[in-house]
C-alpha cells in the first residue's frame, strides 16, 4: 500500500506542482463558482453551515450565498 508524505511535505509538493504548472491564488479565486444560479434552498443551507461554523468558533468555508 502506498504510504503519503506527512502533511507538512505533502502541503509543501502541492504547492511546488502548482507553480511548476503556472497555477496561482488568483486562478483558484477565478475557478470558484459564483452562486449566480444557485436556488433559494441552497442559499439558505450555505448560510446555515456558515453561521454553525461560526458559533462554534470555527473559521467557516467560504461561499457565496
Amino acid at each position: 500500500m502506498r504510504k503519503l508524505p506527512e502533511f507538512g511535505r505533502l502541503t509543501a509538493l502541492l504547492i511546488e506542482r502548482q507553480r511548476a504548472l503556472g497555477i496561482d491564488p488568483e486562478a483558484f479565486e477565478r475557478a470558484r463558482n459564483t452562486g449566480e444560479r444557485r436556488t433559494a434552498e441552497k442559499r439558505a443551507l450555505l448560510r446555515a453551515i456558515h453561521e454553525r461554523a461560526e458559533a462554534a468558533g470555527k473559521v467557516p468555508i467560504p461561499a457565496r450565498f
